[in-house]
């Protein structure tokens, strides 16, 4: 449970950053591509918090890449 919690602690600072480097603070100053993004990033967020098998990276991998090819 502790571990459960530490996990989720992790990856919401980590989102918290993700999204404020995107620069958007409402929902209605996204694009549509945007909300595709920000939607894909808490899927992909959702995995790694609820499943103890699958390693930290294995979501925050995925969640840097398309942040980079968002601000690319």
């Amino acid at each position: 449970m502790t571990i459960t919690a530490i996990r989720t602690v992790i990856i919401y600072i980590f989102l918290i950053i993700a999204m404020r480097i995107m620069g958007k603070r409402q929902l209605g100053e996204l694009q549509p591509v945007e909300l595709v993004v920000t939607l894909l990033i808490s899927d992909l967020a959702a995995v790694p918090m609820q499943d103890l098998g699958i390693p930290l990276l294995a979501g925050i991998v995925p969640i840097l890449t398309l942040l980079s090819l968002t601000m690319v």
